[in-house]
């Protein structure tokens, strides 16, 4: 899809961000409640927050600051955009896309410590180990199990434990899985009359709480930015938006700050806004740099700036070596088409090739590429072509200086290069390398 002859073809798309394209176009029929409809998890009628229809659509106007959490199995993910006009419906991120790994997975993981408790941490390693199919089983029949918890639900949920399981702690340890459950002497975790393992509803939202409050976390931090001070909406988007669990404690901790708003079908928000964003790419005018990027080059050195150590000489003349040539800085607003300017010498008129490494950091103040925190994520390569002709032989006229200028962009989803040759007045071929390294 991506030759090299077809570079276009193939247009990236950001998770986050193209839930916030999906979202700002929402309308009443697509959202969900404030409590779920289903009979058999739903609050009495006097703790449900909202027994009636559907909320409201929500206003994206001009102007409008709204959140997307986009809750996976892995990772959560967090943006903030602002609707630069209602008409074309075009946004400006305002805060860059940041999160962690906070998704539903981890609710596994506190499941597997869960059974480690019970049933030893040792048996658990070998079982993992020695049956891996009945392991993926296992975590399978609690994936259903973690789907159905609900905080308003009473009833507890039952787990079958596969055979293999069963088997391999009666030939390791010589007792039943019954007579460990009943050891570990937890309340909340019996053995059923049906032969599986039951959880009652307060140990198994026990199993969420560690997560729910990572999430809460990463969504405090992104509230605390100035730049996102007049948030009105958050979306809560992605596969694991749909537990009714995770929706109810977002609303209970955020929806003072800002109307929490959770859309229908959540798993596909993205899938769908991602199809938007290939009909309309510009959608997103404005985006916040995530990193600080800039090539290592040599300057001409100046001991009032750099340190001796970083001296190099060439032809007797003294250079310092590793100076972060800056193209923009972390965090930094950047709007789409928007062009970063640089020059560089080749070493010799007849140079057919010019590599420059290129270099990001989290940190705003880099000056050198060796300093701590910075590292090289591509490689830069300009194609200059058949070098220019010698002048001649007898000529008075000094050669001209060769000089390329590229021209680096950071405001779509994908760093692009192009660079002119001034000698020869061509366009250079420009490559970035992000495997490579």
């Amino acid at each position: 899809m991506g030759s090299p002859s077809r570079p276009d073809q193939l247009l990236i798309a950001l998770e986050p961000e193209v839930a916030a394209v999906y979202c700002r176009r929402l309308k009443r029929h697509q959202l969900l409640p404030s409590s779920s409809s289903s009979s058999s998890s739903r609050p009495p009628p006097h703790l449900q927050e909202d027994p009636a229809p559907p909320p409201p659509s929500p206003d994206l106007d001009r102007d409008t600051v709204y959140a997307v959490v986009d809750c996976g199995g892995g990772t959560v993910d967090i943006t903030v955009h602002q609707m630069t006009d209602r008409t074309s419906g075009h946004l400006k991120e305002l805060h860059k896309a940041t999160g962690g790994p906070h998704g539903s997975t981890g609710v596994d993981e506190e499941f597997e410590r869960l059974l480690e408790r019970i049933f030893g941490a040792e048996f658990f390693t070998t079982f993992r180990r020695e049956r891996p199919a009945a392991y993926v089983d296992l975590m399978i029949a609690f994936e259903a199990r973690k789907r159905n918890a609900s905080p308003w639900r009473n009833s507890p949920l039952n787990i079958a434990l596969p055979f293999a399981f069963i088997d391999l702690f009666r030939r390791l340890k010589g007792k039943d899985v019954e007579w460990a459950v009943r050891k570990h002497q937890d309340a909340g975790v019996r053995w059923s009359s049906q032969g599986m393992l039951r959880l009652e509803p307060g140990t198994m939202k026990q199993l969420f709480v560690p997560t729910l409050g990572h999430i809460s976390q990463a969504i405090e931090a992104v509230l605390a930015s100035p730049q996102v001070r007049h948030l009105q909406y958050m979306f809560l988007v992605g596969g694991f938006a749909e537990s009714e669990l995770l929706q109810k404690h977002i609303r209970d901790a955020f929806s003072r700050r800002a109307r929490v708003i959770v859309p229908q079908g959540t798993s596909l928000a993205i899938l769908r806004g991602a199809v938007q964003f290939g009909l309309d790419p510009g959608v997103v005018s404005v985006r916040r740099s995530r990193l600080t990027y800039g090539v290592g080059v040599l300057n001409r050195f100046d001991p009032s700036l750099h340190p001796e150590v970083k001296r190099v000489t060439s032809s007797g003349v003294a250079w310092c070596a590793d100076v972060m040539d800056g193209f923009v800085v972390v965090d930094e607003s950047v709007a789409v088409g928007d062009v970063v300017e640089r020059s560089y010498t080749p070493a010799t008129p007849q140079q057919r090739t010019v590599i420059l490494h290129l270099y990001a950091s989290t940190r705003h103040d880099v000056q050198f590429v060796t300093e701590p925190g910075v590292e090289r994520v591509g490689t830069l390569h300009l194609d200059l072509g058949p070098p220019p002709p010698p002048p001649p032989p007898h000529s008075t006229t000094p050669p001209h200086k060769r000089e390329i200028s590229v021209h680096m962009k950071f405001g779509d989803t994908e760093v692009k290069a192009t660079a002119v040759d001034h000698l020869t007045q061509r366009c250079v071929r420009a490559d970035i390398d992000f495997l490579t390294l």
